[in-house]
């Protein structure tokens, strides 16, 4: 984009729209790239192309209220106003509705972005990172969805899909544990598969699926401890620092986003005291 916004027969309409970047998304993802790119365009890229640094527009955008809706609001608002103060565009409560291609009215072509504010805005490159409905597997597999077809898989609180007799399980970003709102995070789904793993070796494997009747249920699990720690070498601090139970249990170990250089944001939970 920076080489075609050197061609010097661009309209000054074109060049400002293909130095336009656009982030969607208020997320951990979100503004660690837009954080590393703001570094790498002012540190880097204005060595090369340092006339084109005035026509540079970043602009962050998140359907939500806030960024960083996980994290401690004092530290998201935080990190908001320091994208502010480097010129970078944040719309919150605000998403994208079309993108479309027009005219600037002198016959160049355009791309441009219109949001659910009315606004339009024209863009070079565009980074989508927002919440994304369910793949089409999910949608088309006959499971009990909540908040219908754009939903999550409706499960119990041991990860079982609701009216399927225990046969069915499901984890991660696809299911909803109950009435419980877990993070869309990679944690969430690296615990419930310790917790399955542990319930299928330790319970479901006693039951003998193939010659019980087809409308038995499977019995639910005994107690499992939560998955603490990443490393399957210290799981016996598990065992330690939390109680058994038979249902999932999450365990926030923490938070991290980059915010812009050379600092990091963390958002760390209280630790219980050891009995």
């Amino acid at each position: 984009c920076f080489e075609r916004a050197s061609n010097p027969t661009i309209s000054h309409t074109e060049r400002r729209r293909l130095l336009s970047f656009v982030v969607v998304g208020g997320g951990p993802t979100s503004c660690e790239f837009i954080t590393e790119l703001y570094d790498f365009l002012s540190h880097d890229v204005e060595k090369w192309f340092p006339n084109h640094m005035p026509h540079l527009q970043l602009t962050l955008v998140e359907a939500g209220p806030h960024l960083l809706p996980d994290f401690d609001r004092s530290l998201a608002d935080y990190y908001a106003r320091s994208l502010v103060k480097k010129r970078i565009d944040v719309r919150t409560s605000c998403s994208i509705v079309g993108v479309r291609d027009t005219d600037d009215g002198a016959g160049a072509s355009l791309t441009v972005a219109d949001l659910s504010d009315g606004s339009a805005l024209p863009f070079g490159t565009m980074v989508w990172s927002a919440g994304l409905a369910p793949v089409k597997f999910v949608a088309a597999a006959g499971l009990p969805l909540s908040g219908g077809s754009a939903g999550k898989i409706r499960t119990d609180s041991t990860l079982r899909v609701v009216g399927h007799r225990g046969r069915v399980f499901a984890m991660g970003d696809c299911a909803r544990v109950g009435e419980t709102e877990l993070p869309n995070t990679a944690s969430v789904a690296e615990q419930q598969a310790a917790y399955l793993g542990d319930c299928f070796n330790k319970y479901y494997a006693e039951f003998d699926a193939a010659g019980a009747p087809a409308e038995a249920e499977l019995p639910a699990p005994g107690p499992v401890h939560p998955n603490l720690m990443p490393w399957t070498r210290v799981r016996f601090v598990d065992r330690m620092f939390s109680e058994a139970a038979p249902h999932f249990q999450y365990r926030n170990r923490g938070s991290m986003t980059v915010s812009l250089r050379p600092r990091r944001r963390a958002r760390v939970p209280p630790v219980a005291p050891a009995r």
